[in-house]
Formats: C-alpha cells, sequence, structure tokens
C-alpha cells in the first residue's frame, strides 16, 4: 500500500454517523443473497450465485424450455442422466461455475423466442416443485435486456 506524505487535514468527526453494514452488501446475489438470476446470450447462459446456492449443492442438473411460456427450468438430477450439465463442482462447491458457453442451445432459443441477437436477457427465478423434486424456474417473458457489447469489434 503507497503511504501518504502530504499534510493532512484534522477534522471532527461531528454530524458523521455509521452506514449501517447490512446496507453495503450486495443486493443481487453477489453473495448468495437476493434473487435468483438467469443471463441469456446469444453464446451463453449464466446463473448468479444464489441461483446455484438454491438447489441444495446438487452437481447437476438439466434444462427444460417451455417455448410456448418462454420460461427456463432447472431440475437436479445425476451425474448419469446424458441430458444433464454440470451445475456445481464437488471438489470445489465455493466457487461454483456459473456460465454455461452453448452458442448452439441460445441461438436456436433466441430464433424461437424471437429474441434480438445483440441484447442480453436477465430473468429472475422462482423455487418451483413438480412430485416432490425442487427446481428454479426463470420466466424471460418479464426480463432486464443491455445491448451486448462485442469488444473484439471495439478492440481490434
Amino acid at each position: 500500500m503507497e503511504q501518504y506524505y502530504g499534510t493532512v487535514k484534522e477534522i471532527t468527526l461531528d454530524g458523521f454517523q455509521p452506514v449501517n453494514g447490512e446496507m453495503l452488501k450486495p443486493v443481487n446475489g453477489g453473495d448468495g443473497s437476493g434473487e435468483a438470476t438467469c443471463t441469456l446470450k446469444i453464446d451463453s447462459i449464466a446463473f448468479n450465485r444464489r441461483a446455484l446456492s438454491l438447489l441444495n449443492g446438487c452437481e447437476n442438473v438439466r434444462i427444460e424450455v417451455n417455448s410456448r411460456l418462454k420460461c427456463l427450468l432447472i431440475i437436479p438430477t445425476t451425474s448419469i442422466d446424458s441430458d444433464g450439465v454440470k451445475w456445481v463442482s464437488a471438489k470445489n462447491p465455493g466457487n461454483p461455475k456459473n456460465s454455461i458457453a452453448c452458442k448452439r442451445f441460445t441461438t436456436q432459443l433466441y430464433g424461437a423466442w424471437g429474441l434480438d441477437s445483440e441484447v442480453n436477457y436477465r430473468a429472475s427465478g422462482i423455487p418451483v416443485s413438480a412430485k416432490g423434486k425442487l427446481m428454479l424456474m426463470f420466466d424471460f417473458t418479464k426480463t432486464k435486456q443491455w445491448k451486448t457489447c462485442d469488444f473484439r469489434k471495439s478492440n481490434g
């Protein structure tokens, strides 16, 4: 750390009040709290830490699509499920993988749902259950959206 060698002005602490530490914690999943989110990009799909934690540390999931409702359903599964993907690593559960590169899937999904390929979409997820099994459902009819930033074009 660099040291400061200039003149330091003496002040009084009158009028200053501490900020409650709870107010400074990330609101949307940075620390595993807040709402679960799924971000859809033209070449990948990503989940925040809250989404990863809601399925109780399962290692593998299957992603199902409801084209009519524009929803994704995340279902815990076993490692032998041929449609399953790695969700959280048993070797490193504290550092979960939150992004899945899947251009073939997302390009098809963008086309089926009529999404703009130059826009990213973020949907909130809610825990749901079917036949007693906990799952996460993300509703892409209500999303936050922003333009994709392609650094390859702008930097080079």
